[in-house]
């Protein structure tokens, strides 16, 4: 192709027929031009549908995460809700006179509340990767966009109520260790064989402790708190589950 039009412009030349050879030359330009210019839409459209497909795979892998994490925070909703209802038992066994509470509910309530931690098993490898890898500023969808782009910041806030809660419960565990007997409460939930020890010959009441100030202050602030991560695990479960829907029509 090149080698015609070489011969066209010799043959131009040759003849002497200037007019006609720069209307060739500018034609030829013009085609040049088109044929660039096709050349980056051709590039442009490939460049496009490798966006298009990477975003496509970076969302499938976020919308199974995401699917992980409603999961896991489910399972610590569960596990919150048993620990708020153990506290209202405990508020409820302190407004009853002494002689009436049985040390085996008491015994049992405590384990209910204070042999347990929250932590919401969070993955977040899939956002981490697409954010690093420059993936989401090119996601079309502009509410998908923006809740990616500040979705850490919300889980920040959801491990900070964790923490507060477990700071409660932690407070719960510290109280009993310097005024109340843990061997106790062993005993009445029947835990000397994981222990590894035998009961207490005479029992030592923890009734006592229901009778604290300090420690009725403690449950109090751990059921505001616990309250209060409750609110944010469903409203995260609520936006999780809007961001799987957006994905989904994304996808589709």
């Amino acid at each position: 192709m090149i080698k015609f039009f070489r011969r066209i412009r010799q043959k131009l030349l040759s003849e002497n027929r200037i007019s006609k050879y720069l209307i060739y030359a500018i034609g030829e330009i013009v085609l040049v031009v088109i044929g660039i210019l096709l050349a980056l839409q051709v590039n442009n459209r490939n460049e496009e549908n490798k966006s298009v497909e990477r975003q496509r795979n970076y969302l499938a892998l976020v919308k199974t995460e995401m699917a992980n994490n409603q999961q896991a925070i489910r399972l610590e909703k569960e596990k919150l809700s048993e620990i708020l209802s153990g506290l209202q038992d405990m508020i409820e066994l302190g407004d009853q006179e002494t002689n009436d509470i049985s040390e085996m509910k008491l015994s049992a309530t405590w384990v209910k509340v204070f042999s347990k931690t929250i932590r919401f098993k969070y993955e977040n490898g899939a956002i981490t990767e697409l954010i690093s890898s420059g993936v989401l500023k090119e996601i079309r969808n502009d509410s998908i966009r923006n809740t990616l782009a500040s979705w850490e910041g919300k889980i920040t806030n959801v491990f900070d109520q964790e923490q507060e809660v477990n700071a409660y419960i932690q407070k719960g565990n510290d109280y009993l260790e310097q005024h109340g007997s843990v061997r106790n409460i062993i005993d009445a939930n029947n835990g000397n064989g994981w222990w590894g020890f035998e009961k207490l010959p005479t029992a030592k009441s923890n009734k006592f402790l229901l009778e604290s100030q300090a420690f009725e202050n403690i449950v109090v602030f751990a059921i505001g708190t616990g309250q209060g991560l409750d609110y944010r695990y469903k409203d995260t479960e609520q936006q999780i589950e809007d961001l799987i829907q957006k994905i989904d029509a994304e996808l589709n």
